[in-house]
């Protein structure tokens, strides 16, 4: 099927909790999900609108996908067990870069029989594909207006303002609930200038707040060299939570073993 609008690279610009996918399948290298609706923010280079706005059927495909795991019910195993899914309730999508080449994907859903599902997978392209925008989207009215906005926020953490800034920027983001606006950030042209102070915010994190975040936590230890890099990793070594420390540790090592960043690696072992 011929779709009006086709935008790559684009899925971090998308909105997919409770949206409903009619088919989501692996084959090949390219991970597909068929949707009956999918919520296009007001970001989006595709949406005129200035508001989110639902789309109507339409494709997302994920190419040269390599699927790290698939936790069925919290239960982890291998890409060898991703199998078909129709019908299910899409719970969310992120995704973060890991490098020039490639980005990590977390997709989690119910299935058709309520059974939580959710993927991890490297990949280097995605592709939306939709014919029109249909209505404001469910959640534009529901959406909190703060006194001040978390870009406002993060541009206040740059070393080149004022400590006086500074320290009120650091207070401002302490408070600020999702935490991937926190992790190498780049807001108006700045982002090294800002990682030292985000580093800082995150390092004050309980270990339940981190949790989610490891895998982005790990990447920041890409470059020692990067604002932050140390006071992320000083924060790892502390991690009471064992298990899920390293689990992650070991799938951070396998990214970078699979996108052959030795640096990465070398990082990792001697930091940590």
């Amino acid at each position: 099927m011929n779709y009006k609008v086709k935008s790559i690279n684009t899925t971090k610009y998308i909105s997919l909790h409770d949206c409903c996918a009619k088919k989501l399948f692996l084959k090949g290298s390219a991970l597909t999900l068929e949707m009956e609706w999918m919520e296009i923010d007001a970001e989006h280079p595709e949406n005129p609108n200035g508001k989110a706005h639902s789309s109507d059927e339409g494709v997302i495909v994920f190419e040269d996908v390599i699927v790290l795991d698939v936790a069925v019910n919290d239960e982890k195993s291998s890409d060898a067990s991703f199998q078909e899914y129709n019908d299910t309730i899409i719970m969310g999508f992120e995704e973060i870069n890991v490098n020039s080449a490639y980005r990590y994907g977390v997709l989690d859903f119910l299935d058709n029989l309520d059974g939580y599902v959710c993927i991890t997978f490297l990949f280097k392209k995605s592709v939306i594909m939709w014919n029109e925008l249909t209505k404001k989207s469910w959640f534009e009215d529901r959406r909190f207006k703060p006194d001040i906005s978390n870009e406002e926020i993060l541009k206040m953490l740059s070393y080149k303002n004022t400590i006086e800034i500074q320290e009120k920027g650091i207070r401002l983001a302490s408070e600020i609930k999702w935490l991937g606006h926190l992790f190498q950030p780049t807001i108006g042209g700045e982002s090294k200038s800002l990682w030292e102070n985000c580093a800082l915010v995150l390092s004050k994190k309980t270990d339940e707040q981190l949790s989610p975040w490891l895998i982005d936590c790990f990447i920041w230890l890409q470059d020692m060299n990067w604002p932050g890099a140390e006071i992320i990793a000083d924060r790892l070594k502390i991690m009471r939570d064992t298990e899920n420390y390293e689990y992650n540790k070991e799938k951070a090592i396998k990214i970078a073993e699979i996108t052959n960043d030795e640096e990465w690696i070398e990082n990792i072992r001697q930091y940590l």
